[in-house]
């Protein structure tokens, strides 16, 4: 059986940019009061931004609330959708260029699931090492992840100190494992806990 991280995809069998800032769109969306808290054109016009008091006070002043996210039906399809995940490399050249990604991590899964959904394709590979201190919930979150991507792995490592040597052991966990995967990306990067936050 051909994995998906080995599939090869045809020339015209690569994520639709439309369908892409859509589905984008739509995860922004479901973030609720962030639309009409935030007004992204606005940031980004920064002459507009800072001469405007209540844009910015309403931008400083709007949080993310993750129980919503939570609270909705975790299954895969939802996983997928919600945090718009893609099914298709975006190009041939990133088809041909794949990635692996290693992240140390103990807590806020909403954030994890984001971080992940922005550099995931599905030639890429992933790596999730889950701090034992984490709490049994989270790391049920993570091993979802798992189940529902073939090209994302979770293992659970010892307690992390941070700035101890923990950390770099749940680096090189995620290093020794993707350096035996078939798929011959050409690139780490890793992401720990305060990366993200």
């Amino acid at each position: 059986m051909q994995s998906q991280t080995t599939q090869a995809w045809k020339l015209n069998d690569f994520a639709n940019s439309q369908t892409v800032k859509k589905n984008v769109k739509m995860t922004m969306d479901r973030i609720h009061g962030f639309r009409e808290n935030v007004n992204c054109s606005s940031l980004i016009e920064r002459r507009q931004y800072h001469s405007n008091e209540t844009l910015r006070d309403r931008a400083k002043k709007w949080t993310f609330n993750e129980r919503r996210f939570l609270l909705v039906p975790q299954t895969c399809q939802h996983i997928k959708e919600k945090y718009a995940f893609l099914d298709k490399p975006l190009s041939q050249e990133e088809q041909n260029f794949p990635l692996a990604y290693g992240l140390l991590v103990y807590d806020n899964p909403v954030q994890v699931y984001f971080l992940i959904s922005a550099l995931y394709q599905p030639q890429n590979q992933f790596c999730i090492a889950v701090d034992e201190n984490a709490t049994d919930n989270f790391k049920k979150q993570m091993m979802r992840l798992s189940t529902c991507f073939p090209n994302i792995v979770v293992m659970e490592t010892p307690k992390v100190l941070w700035c101890s040597f923990a950390v770099l052991e749940g680096v090189y966990s995620c290093v020794k494992h993707l350096a035996k995967l078939p798929n011959n990306w050409k690139y780490y990067q890793v992401f720990n806990a305060v990366d993200k936050t």
